[in-house]
């Protein structure tokens, strides 16, 4: 009976996608970005029949989101390794993700574009300080799903500081997210973000990241106080 219910109340949640999708066409709007929740539906090239919307689809939601995390960033002293540590500690499976941050010019803080495909992307603007150990970092992010065009207009009104590629490997264990970071023309990093709650303090942020550390076999001597874009020289 629960199955059935749930199957009702997503069927019904596609339903009103689609129609919203439809009307939305109809009416000529084109949204690029929102202070909502973002829902994407992908139907793997699959067409959506008007007069019968079911289809198999897989679906992801993408947040607007401000916070805070206690960080660190550090070289792998082995790379492999580390990572098998990270995946017997992780909640969940690893998830592979390619990355295309292009950084712009400002004054105050750091800002860029994270572009994961034609279609899906992020404006990230953070603050954090320049130091190795665990530190507090300060992010704002709106997702796009039409990040090329997003990129030209910043482009353009800010000036480009530089790109950083990357694979990227994530981990999750409780609110840590554990990066296994394979940069273009850098190497190999590994980073920890203790993601803040409401009712967690910094001091046990601090305990938990550092537990991490001593798990994954971070030492203080593999901490980096800089942002990747910072450790090429031509983007200093």
């Amino acid at each position: 009976m629960r199955k059935h219910f749930i199957k009702i109340i997503i069927s019904l949640l596609f339903i009103f996608i689609c129609q919203s999708s439809i009307y939305a066409v109809k009416n000529s709007s084109n949204f690029t970005s929102s202070n909502l929740p973002i829902i994407i539906i992908n139907t793997n090239g699959l067409a959506i029949p008007y007069n019968n919307p079911r289809i198999v689809a897989d679906m992801d939601i993408k947040y607007n989101e401000q916070g805070e995390n206690i960080e660190i960033k550090a070289r792998a002293s082995d790379f492999n390794r580390q990572k098998k540590i990270a995946e017997t500690l992780s909640d969940i499976p690893a998830e592979q993700i390619w990355q295309e941050d292009m950084f712009f010019k400002i004054s105050k803080g750091r800002l860029k574009l994270r572009i994961f495909d034609c279609r899906s992307g992020e404006l990230i603007y953070y603050m954090r300080t320049d130091s190795s150990g665990p530190k507090v970092s300060k992010y704002e992010i709106s997702v796009t799903n039409e990040p090329e065009s997003l990129k030209n207009i910043l482009k353009s009104s800010l000036g480009v500081r530089g790109v950083i590629k990357k694979q990227r490997t994530l981990y999750k264990i409780g609110f840590t997210r554990i990066h296994f970071d394979q940069v273009e023309d850098l190497g190999n990093f590994i980073e920890l973000e203790f993601v803040m709650q409401d009712n967690t303090s910094k001091n046990e942020a601090l305990q938990t990241v550092r537990n991490l550390m001593e798990k994954l076999e971070i030492q203080d001597k593999h901490l980096i106080n800089k942002a990747y874009i910072d450790m090429i020289p031509d983007y200093k």
